[in-house]
Formats: C-alpha cells, structure tokens, sequence
C-alpha cells in the first residue's frame, strides 16, 4: 500500500503515539457538512496518516459522497501540505505523485459510488476513542 513507501514517519515514536488522537478527531469531520469542512478534509488527503488511519480517511471522505468532489480535485492539484512542509519536514506529506495517486482513487471510489457503513471497522474504532 501508498503508506507503507514511508518508513520514516511508520517508525516516528510521537506520531505513532498519537496515531488514536489523530483517528478520533478524524472521524469528527464525519457528521460535518459545511463547505469548510470538507475543504479541510480534502486538504488533509495531501498528509500522511499511516495505514489505520488513511483508512479510516477514504471512509469518512466516502460517507461525505460526491460533495467532496470538487475539494478533492482541488487538492489532488495543489497540497498545503506540501507547500508548507516541503522544506521542513517532508515526510508529514505525500509527494505530488502518490498524492494524485490516493486522492484519484478516492475519487473513483466515489464516482462508483462506493460507501462506507457505520460498521466499517474503522469508523467503529475511531468512535470508542476520546478526544485528546
């Protein structure tokens, strides 16, 4: 898979700590609908997550449905996070390529219109943690 390309941040003892904190603020955006959430969720598609909770990313992107599609295209063609982090601390960020990559498919996801139910493990998961 995608994240499995970045050793580094996979190994990073703060990130993957916190890798709960990063899932239960994730699944929040899942009962958000303004137009600013989901530009921030789409924005949040440049960074990397790791495995669990890029998962649970494409979950709560899919329950948004075809709302999300024009956020998306917009950061499948320019990432703030690799405006702001290019220099400092790439590893936070996919690279342009593989960020086309996920986003693209997230996009294919949802002109299938595939879905992701309150039962995916993943948004499950996300719900039992508190906030940090």
């Amino acid at each position: 898979m995608l994240y499995d390309a970045l050793p580094a941040v996979r190994q990073n003892k703060t990130y993957l700590s916190h890798s709960d904190d990063v899932k239960a603020l994730l699944v929040l955006f899942d009962n958000m609908h303004s137009d600013e959430s989901c530009r921030i969720l789409a924005n949040l598609g440049g960074y990397y997550f790791g495995e669990d909770a890029g998962e649970l990313y494409e979950c709560v992107v899919l329950r948004k449905g075809n709302e999300m599609i024009p956020f998306l295209r917009h950061e499948i063609a320019s990432s703030e996070c690799s405006e702001k982090f290019a220099d400092s601390q790439p590893e936070l960020c996919l690279n342009s390529k593989d960020r086309r990559m996920y986003l693209g498919r997230v996009l294919n996801e949802l002109a299938r219109g595939e879905e992701c139910s309150d039962a995916d493990p993943s948004i499950e998961h996300a719900r039992s943690k508190s906030l940090p």
